[in-house]
C-alpha cells in the first residue's frame, strides 16, 4: 500500500521512550531502467498485473514535458514504455486502481487559465490497461483540490474535503467539508454526507470493517487534530477521537492489527512533527507511540522535511525516502536520508547504502515485496530533474 505523502514532509521513528540512535543497514538498492522521459512529482500505481503505470510530473525548470502522455514500468524486465495519453487532465494529482484493473485519475484540466477562470476546473479519467488508452469520466458534483481518495470495500472510491472551486480560493486555507463517491459500475458520482469539520490535507485510512478514518488537515482556523469516521452503510460520517498533536500533511498507514499509525506533517510553529501517534478503531482513541529519529544538523532543533515518499512493506514496516533542510532559514542545508520504520518495535534503521538523493520523486510497492523509486529532482539543484529509477530490495 502507498502511503499518502502529501506536502513535502517526512518521517523517521525512534524508540517510543528512550532517544535511540538510527541502526546503519546494509545496502538494498539496485539501478532499474530509466523512465522515457525526466520527471518530478510525478503519479505511480501498482496495476494488477504487477506493472507500474507513470503518469504527470515536472521536468527541467519545471517545464519540458508533455505532462499528459503516461508510460508503464514492467517489472519482468526492468524497462519503461510508452502507453497512451491523458484527454484532457493537465495536471494529474491522484491516481487510484479500481477494482477491475482500470486506474481513476483526477485532475486540473487543460487550458482552464485561457479561459478566464479565477480557479481550476477538475476532470476524471479513466486507464484502461488491456487497451493503453485513457477515456474521460463524468465530472465530479464539486470540483476540489487535494482532496483525499480512499477505495471502499465495495469498490467505490470515496472523495473527501480538499480545496474547492471558489473565486475565494487560496491554497491550503479555502477547504470544504463536503464529500462524494464513485461508483465504477454507473461511472457516476453521487453526494454523500458532509464531514463535521471543513480540511484539506489531511489523511484518510481504511479500516478492517470497512469505514474510513479521516484524520487531522487545516482549514481557515489552522491545523486540525479533529478526525472523522465514514460508514458506507449510513454514507454518513461521525466524530471520533482527536489526534494528540494536530497536524497536516502527514503520513497514515493501517498496521496488521487493525490500528493505523500517523506519522510526520506539519504543525504551528513550523518544522516537521516528530512525534508518531496510533489510532485504535475499538476505542476511538488516538495515544501516542513514538518520536521519529531527527538528524540532529542545523541551527534550530527543527528539522523541515521538504519531501516525503513512504510505502508499505509486505512485512509490515515503512520505507521513508526525506530531504530535509537542516540548516537555517538564511543557510539551507540538504540532507537526504531513507529509512525503516518498524511499527512493531517504535524503530527506525537509517538505510547506509548507495542510492540517488531524490526530492519529489515516486515510491511504488511492487507485488514481489520490492520497491520502484522513480524521478525526482536533485535536491541541491532542482533544475536537474531524473529520469532514472532504482529498486529498493527490503
Amino acid at each position: 500500500m502507498l502511503l499518502a505523502c502529501v506536502g513535502g514532509y517526512s518521517p523517521q521513528v525512534a524508540a517510543q521512550s528512550q532517544s535511540a540512535g538510527p541502526v546503519a543497514t546494509a545496502s538494498h538498492f539496485r539501478p532499474s531502467g530509466s523512465m522515457t522521459v525526466s520527471r518530478a512529482s510525478q503519479l505511480a500505481v501498482g496495476l494488477s498485473d504487477g506493472k507500474v503505470l507513470v503518469v504527470g510530473g515536472l521536468s527541467t525548470a519545471r517545464s519540458g514535458i508533455d505532462r499528459k502522455k503516461a508510460e508503464i514500468y514492467d517489472p519482468s524486465s526492468g524497462t519503461f514504455h510508452s502507453t497512451g495519453s491523458l484527454v484532457s487532465i493537465d495536471q494529474p494529482g491522484n491516481a487510484v486502481l479500481m477494482p477491475d484493473g482500470t486506474v481513476l485519475v483526477y485532475g486540473i484540466r487543460e487550458n482552464w487559465r485561457s479561459e478566464d477562470e479565477t480557479t481550476p476546473e477538475f476532470v476524471t479519467e479513466i486507464f484502461d490497461p488491456n487497451s493503453g488508452k485513457f477515456s474521460l469520466a463524468p465530472a465530479m458534483n464539486d470540483d476540489r483540490a487535494r482532496p483525499s481518495v480512499t477505495p471502499l470495500k465495495d469498490g467505490s472510491l470515496l472523495f473527501a474535503g480538499g480545496e474547492p472551486h471558489d473565486p475565494r480560493y487560496q491554497m491550503g486555507v479555502s477547504s470544504t467539508a463536503t464529500a462524494e463517491v464513485y461508483e465504477p459500475k454507473s461511472r457516476t458520482f453521487s453526494k454523500v454526507a458532509s464531514m463535521h469539520e471543513q480540511r484539506t490535507r489531511h489523511s484518510a485510512t481504511l479500516l478492517d470493517d470497512g469505514a474510513v478514518l479521516i484524520a487531522g488537515g487545516m482549514n481557515s482556523n489552522g491545523f486540525l487534530g479533529s478526525a472523522d469516521i465514514y460508514d458506507p452503510a449510513t454514507r454518513q460520517f461521525r466524530v471520533t477521537g482527536s489526534m494528540t498533536t494536530p497536524r497536516a500533511d502527514h503520513g497514515a498507514a493501517r498496521l496488521a492489527d487493525g490500528r493505523v499509525i500517523i506519522f510526520g506533517g506539519a504543525t504551528s510553529g513550523g518544522g516537521t512533527v516528530l512525534a508518531t501517534e496510533v489510532y485504535d478503531p475499538k476505542t476511538g482513541r488516538f495515544s501516542p507511540s513514538g518520536e521519529m529519529y531527527d538528524p540532529g544538523i542545523g541551527t534550530y532543533g527543527r528539522r523541515e522535511i521538504v519531501s516525503m515518499r513512504a510505502a508499505s512493506l509486505q512485512n509490515g514496516s515503512i520505507l521513508m525516502m526525506n530531504v530535509a533542510n537542516v540548516g537555517g532559514t538564511l543557510k539551507i542545508q540538504r540532507a537526504t536520508y531513507v529509512e525503516i520504520y518498524d511499527p512493531q518495535t517504535g524503530r527506525s534503521k537509517v538505510i547506509d547504502g548507495h542510492f540517488t538523493p531524490r526530492e519529489w520523486c515516486s515510491v511504488t510497492p511492487l507485488k514481489n515485496g520490492d520497491v520502484l523509486i522513480t524521478g525526482g529532482e536533485d535536491p541541491d539543484k532542482s533544475s536537474i530533474v531524473y529520469s532514472s529509477a532504482e529498486l529498493y530490495l527490503p
